[in-house]
């Protein structure tokens, strides 16, 4: 196995659009495993956290390729996907027990693309807290746990 660490600080955005980034990372790098004829449940771990506005990816890979992969896939800097926006955050309003509304998709695609551009700068130099934040936050959270319905499956 191939482990390693990926991780930027202080990005320019909001905890909740970093949230939503390290989502869409782990999610674009699935589908692109799935191209190359390659399964989820045979490619190792890989893990994200979210801590403010900071990043952390740790993998533990089986090959090389799956890793070349994910470097790849976080130095990709095409705009995510709408469907592949909507995904993720249908994947975090379940795991907050939260409702997301998007206030302002052309905001929200601004700041993605400005975590993108500053997770890659991130890995190539010492990391720096210069990044303006955005004032205005592109989602709006309402924790509503009665939304949801927590079911149990025994195998």
């Amino acid at each position: 196995m191939i482990h390693k660490l990926y991780s930027a600080y202080d990005l320019p955005a909001d905890h909740d659009t970093c949230h939503l980034f390290e989502h869409l990372i782990i999610r674009r790098f699935l589908k692109e495993t799935e191209k190359v004829g390659g399964n989820r449940a045979f490619t190792g771990e890989l893990d994200g956290t979210t801590g403010e506005s900071s990043v952390f990816f740790t993998s533990a890979l089986f090959t090389s390729e799956s890793n070349t992969l994910f470097e790849k896939t976080i130095n990709d800097i095409t705009p995510f996907e709408i469907s592949l926006i909507q995904q993720s955050i249908s994947h975090i309003e379940a795991e907050m027990q939260s409702n997301i509304d998007i206030a302002d998709m052309t905001l929200l695609q601004e700041q993605l693309a400005l975590c993108q551009k500053y997770f890659i700068d991130s890995q190539k130099t010492a990391p720096s807290n210069s990044h303006p934040k955005s004032k205005i936050p592109p989602l709006k959270i309402s924790h509503s746990p009665k939304d949801f319905t927590d079911v149990k499956i025994d195998i």
